[in-house]
């Protein structure tokens, strides 16, 4: 039985809210050690560990669960990561603060992570 869209996106929501808080209480930590750019990546090699650990089977419950299925879903953040990294930079050199650029990316890679997760662990 497949879930709903509604339902999924429901689900997407609480744990990326989660994902969210963890990563960014990693980057706003790291800041103090490292450049923005570092501490993005860290950032977001962090919540890519947490998606694909939790997300198949509590997110997209009934999908795609399989090693393979987790490595596309880590590969899929990995490439919006590189495109919130440039637009991160890009609000940086437009004269926006990475703390607050790192919010307007997190709402821009959003939407696109749950269209992406969902495809690939519901098809």
């Amino acid at each position: 039985m497949r879930t709903s869209l509604k339902s999924d996106a429901v689900r997407f929501i609480v744990a990326g809210a989660l994902n969210a808080a963890l990563t960014l209480l990693v980057y706003q930590a790291l800041l103090y050690a490292m450049s923005h750019q570092l501490a993005y990546a860290f950032a977001w090699l962090t919540g890519i560990a947490f998606i694909m650990i939790f997300y198949p089977a509590r997110v997209f419950p009934e999908g795609r669960t399989a090693p393979v299925d987790r490595l596309l879903l880590g590969a899929t953040y990995l490439g919006v990561f590189l495109f919130g990294l440039a637009l991160l930079q890009g609000l940086d050199h437009a004269g926006i603060a990475p703390r607050i650029g790192i919010l307007i990316v997190m709402v821009a890679t959003t939407a696109v992570n749950f269209l992406a997760a969902r495809f690939l662990l519901r098809r």
